[in-house]
């Protein structure tokens, strides 16, 4: 009992059977994998899956990443298949993809409000919103466009059912107007 060590490696042999510590200065290779936990209480392993880097828990363990100061900043509930960011998610690629081809269908959902931003950087003035269909990425049949202006355009035809009603309060000047196309 005691301790073995080189430059490379150390471990400490006094520790009891499933909590002994090696301490590595460089880096370290495995064709198996890493596991955490004792025998009786292992909960996960990391590992090389076909050359994916893969995290696996024993059952239906949370992963949670975080760091000394700030606790859960992902938590992945792998029983739920759900992922919570506890704070804010760039997406620099541009492109979030929801659902999946003829199995599930995206949505957006709020607890509280929700709102949108466009030309957050206030340096264009030609920035809008857009809705498609049959593509993807801003590409497709154009259904209905807001333009940072404010003004809209809509492909189809805007319903209002009988008991609704449409209110214009443009003051004096206001009109609907019928383009002659």
């Amino acid at each position: 009992a005691g301790y073995v060590t080189t430059n490379d490696l150390r471990i400490n042999t006094t520790s009891q059977l499933f909590s002994a510590i090696a301490t590595f200065n460089g880096d370290t290779y495995t064709t198996g994998s890493y596991k955490l936990g004792t025998s009786s209480t292992y909960v996960g392993k990391i590992h090389n899956n076909s050359g994916k880097f893969t995290i696996e828990t024993d059952g239906d363990r949370d992963i949670l990443i975080g760091s000394s100061n700030n606790n859960n900043v992902i938590s992945i509930d792998t029983s739920a298949l759900s992922t919570t960011f506890a704070g804010d998610v760039t997406i620099e690629g541009g492109t979030l993809e929801l659902g999946k081809a003829d199995t599930s269908s995206g949505h957006i959902n709020a607890k509280e409000l929700m709102t949108f931003n466009i030309d957050t950087d206030n340096d264009d003035t030609n920035r809008y919103f857009a809705w498609y269909k049959d593509s993807s990425s801003g590409s497709g049949t154009e259904l209905f466009k807001i333009l940072e202006s404010g003004n809209a355009t809509f492909a189809g035809d805007v319903i209002i059912p009988a008991a609704k009603a449409l209110y214009l309060d443009g003051g004096g000047g206001t009109y609907i107007y019928q383009s002659s196309d």
